[in-house]
């Protein structure tokens, strides 16, 4: 992260998040860059890789969203798109794309677009 380097094992960030196995640099204290993603949320998704579980709230689900197509992590992904679409509050969603449109990600506004037909159905 920006200023805080996170020391993790590569063989358990490869084996949680697959697509990453490419991206480490081929030396044993390689550096990934992950800064433009808040410090908590990065923790919070190292230590998933660790223990398989994370907590998701109203206040870091779009982050850990983010962070989780980032990742290419079904698993985050699917609990993420799962909390939005039991939230009642439709600024949620409104937010979220809001949070797509600045970031251009297509398939985010997808994935809020099913969330939304959902709902509407």
């Amino acid at each position: 992260t920006r200023e805080n380097t996170i020391p993790v094992h590569r063989v358990v960030l490869s084996r949680r998040f697959k697509h990453l196995i490419q991206v480490f640099p081929d030396s044993a204290d390689s550096l990934v860059d992950w800064s433009r993603f808040p410090h908590e949320i990065v923790e919070a998704v190292l230590s998933f890789a660790y223990t398989g579980s994370i907590t998701i709230n109203s206040e870091n689900v779009l982050q850990l969203l983010l962070f989780a197509y980032n990742l290419r992590s079904g698993q985050l992904i699917e609990w993420c798109n799962d909390f939005l679409a039991s939230r009642e509050e439709i600024s949620k969603l409104v937010l979220s794309l809001l949070v797509v449109v600045a970031h251009k990600r297509q398939d985010l506004l997808t994935a809020i677009c099913r969330i939304c037909q959902v709902r509407v159905a």
